[in-house]
């Protein structure tokens, strides 16, 4: 019997699927795009027996939280009893050996899988009712480390799930077996309680009220108060109805209800409001615009809950609607505020007090450390700490407010303290213990936990993989705080080759970057830009040219959207590299050249409407921009793609060098209106020539 890590497209993805389905009465509802996402997370594995799967385990961990959990362990039913399931959990400890424990849930009815856990050295430290009132879940618990049980308990009281408002439709619809009923009812899997708790609204209860017969309003108000009962905020609720009065009917009491229950959700923070109603969904853009709430489908949480979930955690709109965000050097007035951004809504790391005496240590020596507060309007956002020590950004201090607002500040601010790192050539970013909301930031933006703190090594280089593997030894030799994690690195380099899949090696590229590897199967491209859109995605300076300059919520973000016609449809679905060219425009001096790149995440085709709905968190563009590219059909395709990671040139080529560069590589000149795909090593000139550096 072998483990593997199972590949999207493999016999091996199908195998697993099928077994998945033979199981799912026990196994519950599992869209093939989660485990398109495990399998490209390398979290899916199978244990095979020539080509026959004999079992697999899907699973998740967290370095910021250190904990990991267990979603599904499958065994084929002619193989258990070898111990299949032994190698699936050994193959999983192997993985996830850095973090505190790992956990799962299982029905308590299901004798046969809770004796597994138990055989497997588990144990079962809390129960609690499933979505079902006849169901209990058991959570069990493997540690990992010597931290006293009691305290990884206390540790997991913050709740990170996906929070979703149901209305009533939804709401009655989890008490029905009726047909049409069955896609609110994929909402209360037992595996999707881990990513997603269901939240209601005070309105529901005069919805309930409005039934006809007693027992059925008292039998639904003891199921609605099994599920979270979001807060109240009447004043932000007020105004909140009188905007969306304007979109919504009014004319009867559910209608008016309907108004009531989209506007507590969006007074109490929540990002979904979940509902089949046809009058909602009709106008969910618009309700967006005015609430910041997204309005779905039920289905479309159960497909999509894991992008949801990373959607809500990255939002950059939301730092740049309303208040302004100002950045300043911190006073001493500044430190008690200061000391509750790490220590409320989060395990403490330290004590409060001991904190304010770190932070009043920091103001005391402004000519070596740098100390600065984010406000966002009046309201303190987030802050930081910096100094340059031997090579490294060390960052001593990073904290953020205890709200979704909070943890896309880390991802902008995270991200803005690798780049200044790049621009000054130093070559790892420390970041010391900075709590929960951070740490999850900082994990996907490919630090690394070390020792006390987090790490990002960052290389100026571009080669094969020997090479970056060499100057990554050179840094575990000259940086002890990264030692381990620098010779870690390198070894994952000299794995990389041409046969590498691409999303694995843009996975690396994220981890060392600005680094670039070279042999790799990663497509390149130079893309055309108009200089309007580039100033506001990821060009200062051709901002700086303008009257207006940049849209700033756009120019700091870790993540942006492009959209243009779908056709040609030249670009892949998955990762590639992408270098702008900026096309001519005599607003903007400094067009007509390449003048920076960026990694693509995916590519996405589809309608005008859709395409907007998903990404209008990211970008600068609006609803007429997109309506005017899909020439006024909101249904016609275009094509949209996310792109991170992106690197300004100190030294923009110019259309007659590039073009040049491509006559010299491909024979003849090109007119750069659409995307073109470009062999590696034109790309690898026209970088080095942009960035100013050789290998």
């Amino acid at each position: 019997m072998t483990v593997i890590e199972v590949a999207n497209g493999s016999p091996e993805f199908d195998a697993v699927v099928l077994l998945w389905r033979g199981e799912s009465d026990t196994l519950g509802l599992m869209p093939r795009g989660a485990f398109e996402d495990a399998a490209r997370e390398r979290r899916l594995l199978a244990v095979r027996r020539a080509d026959v799967v004999l079992g697999y385990v899907l699973f998740r961990y967290s370095r910021s939280r250190r904990d990991a959990s267990i979603t599904h362990l499958c065994v084929a039913r002619d193989a258990r009893g070898h111990r299949v399931a032994d190698r699936l959990f050994e193959a999983v400890l192997e993985r996830c050996r850095d973090c505190y424990d790992i956990r799962l849930k299982c029905r308590r009815d299901f004798e046969a899988a809770n004796r597994l856990w138990q055989r497997l050295r588990f144990t079962a430290v809390h129960d609690e009712p499933g979505r079902d009132p006849s169901n209990t879940l058991t959570t069990w618990r493997y540690p990992l480390d010597e931290l006293p049980l009691l305290r990884r308990l206390d540790e997991q009281t913050t709740d990170d799930r996906l929070r979703a408002a149901i209305d009533a439709n939804v709401f009655f619809d989890l008490d029905d077996a009726e047909p049409g009923s069955e896609e609110s009812r994929a909402l209360v899997a037992d595996w999707l309680s881990e990513f997603v708790v269901l939240q209601v609204t005070h309105e529901l209860f005069n919805e309930i009220n409005r039934r006809a017969q007693a027992a059925d309003r008292e039998r639904q108000r003891h199921r609605a108060a099994t599920f979270p009962v979001a807060s109240r905020n009447r004043d932000v609720e007020a105004a909140l109805e009188t905007a969306i009065s304007t979109v919504l009917p009014t004319a009867s009491p559910n209608q008016l209800s309907d108004v009531h229950q989209l506007a507590m959700t969006a007074a109490a923070d929540i990002p979904l409001f979940v509902t089949r109603d046809k009058d909602f969904l009709a106008v969910a853009d618009r309700l967006h615009e005015l609430t910041q709430v997204r309005i779905v489908r039920p289905f479309e949480v159960v497909l999509r809950f894991d992008e949801l979930l990373r959607e809500e955690a990255y939002r950059p709109e939301r730092l740049f609607l309303g208040p302004a965000v100002r950045s300043t050097l911190a006073v001493a007035g500044d430190l008690e505020p200061l000391g509750e951004l790490m220590h409320r809504g989060q395990p403490p790391l330290e004590r409060r007090t001991a904190t304010c005496a770190r932070l009043r240590e920091m103001l005391a020596v402004p000519d070596r450390l740098e100390l600065r507060v984010i406000r966002h309007g009046d309201a303190l956002l987030a802050a930081y700490a910096v100094e340059r020590v031997d090579g490294m950004l060390r960052v001593p201090f990073f904290g953020v407010q205890h709200s979704d607002l909070g943890r896309t500040a880390a991802r902008h601010w995270g991200e803005a303290l690798v780049g200044l790192a790049v621009r000054e050539d130093l070559r790892t970013v420390w970041v010391d213990r900075a709590g929960q909301r951070v740490e999850e930031a900082l994990e996907r933006l490919g630090f690394t936990p070390a020792g006390d703190g987090w790490a990002k090594i960052c290389l100026r280089s571009i080669g094969p993989p020997a090479t970056l593997a060499d100057r990554l030894a050179e840094v575990a030799s000259t940086t002890p705080e990264v030692s381990e994690i620098a010779h870690r690195l390198a070894d994952t380099v000299r794995e990389v080759s041409s046969t590498t899949p691409s999303e694995r090696v843009a996975e690396v590229e994220r981890t060392l970057w600005p680094a670039k590897l070279i042999g790799t199967a990663l497509p390149s491209f130079i893309v055309p830009i108009q200089p309007r859109w580039a100033k506001d995605l990821f060009d200062l300076e051709l901002a700086q040219g303008t009257l207006l300059g940049a849209v700033a919520s756009t120019v700091l973000n870790c993540e942006n959207v492009f959209y243009r016609a779908a056709i040609p449809a030249v670009l892949p679905p998955g990762p590639a590299r992408v270098l702008w060219y900026v096309s001519n425009a005599k607003a903007y001096p400094g067009s007509m050249a390449i003048r920076a790149c960026s990694q693509i995440e995916e590519v996405v085709t589809g309608s005008a409407s859709t395409l907007f709905r998903r990404f209008k968190r990211l970008g600068v563009y609006q609803q007429a921009d997109i309506r005017d590219l899909a020439g006024g059909d909101w249904n016609h395709p275009i094509m949209a793609f996310r792109f991170s990671k992106s690197e300004l040139f100190s030294r923009a080529i110019p259309w007659d060098e590039v073009q040049r560069m491509l006559e010299a590589a491909n024979g003849c000149r090109n007119p750069l209106v659409s995307p073109l795909r470009i062999s590696e090593q034109l790309f690898f000139d026209l970088y080095r020539r942009g960035v100013g550096y050789g290998p």
